[in-house]
């Protein structure tokens, strides 16, 4: 085949000519490369691709039904609640995806229609049609971390504040004579714990 010149600049900095030019060079290399292959060569590359399309349909399949499965396992442990919250949110969004295009005023839609009723793993599945400024107040953060004494909001599980809550070193009160800390160092404790 050909040996690739070496690139000196990178294709994020190269203007629209620069891209044509290099674009066009490379069709014709590749040309010129598939005009000197055998019939075998041919057949050998076209099963090559072949098999590698099969490959990549068969990895994205497993890839679906592993997902289905996934979201069956999930699925299955939600309250009688949070599924008949997902099955509204479901309805409104197919609603709103059913408007009409064609007229501009028919995609113009209150964007109060929908209601953020499942907030619980809301944050990976944001939704365009829900007004979460609305919704400001996601509670108090009531309980603390028994490890770092993190603020906490109810239920939020054990150790997301403070590494999955490995011991944590506290530095002791004793002031340090280095000429630095000596001018970051108040002489009060709380600022040193803090430092």
């Amino acid at each position: 085949m050909f040996a690739a010149e070496p690139r000196f600049f990178s294709r994020s900095i190269e203007d629209d000519e620069e891209r044509e030019t290099r674009l066009r060079r490379d069709r014709s290399q590749h040309a010129l490369s598939r005009s000197l292959q055998t019939d075998e060569q041919l057949k050998e590359r076209r099963a090559a691709a072949r098999q590698r399309y099969h490959e990549l349909l068969g990895d994205a399949s497993t890839h679906l039904s592993q997902e289905r499965d996934r979201i069956q396992e999930i699925r299955g442990t939600w309250s009688d609640e949070q599924r008949a919250a997902q099955v509204e949110q479901d309805r409104l969004r197919r609603n709103v995806n059913q408007l009409s295009t064609s007229d501009e005023e028919s995609t113009v839609y209150d964007i109060e229609e929908q209601p953020w009723l499942n907030k619980e793993g809301s944050g990976f599945m944001y939704n365009v049609a829900i007004n979460y400024a609305a919704y400001g107040n996601i509670g108090a953060l009531e309980e603390g971390c028994a490890h770092c004494q993190a603020r906490k909001w109810k239920g939020e599980p054990n150790g997301m504040c403070c590494a999955s809550a490995i011991s944590m070193n506290k530095p002791t009160c004793e002031a340090d004579t280095s000429p630095i800390w000596t001018l970051v160092w108040s002489g009060d404790c709380k600022v040193c714990c803090i430092m």
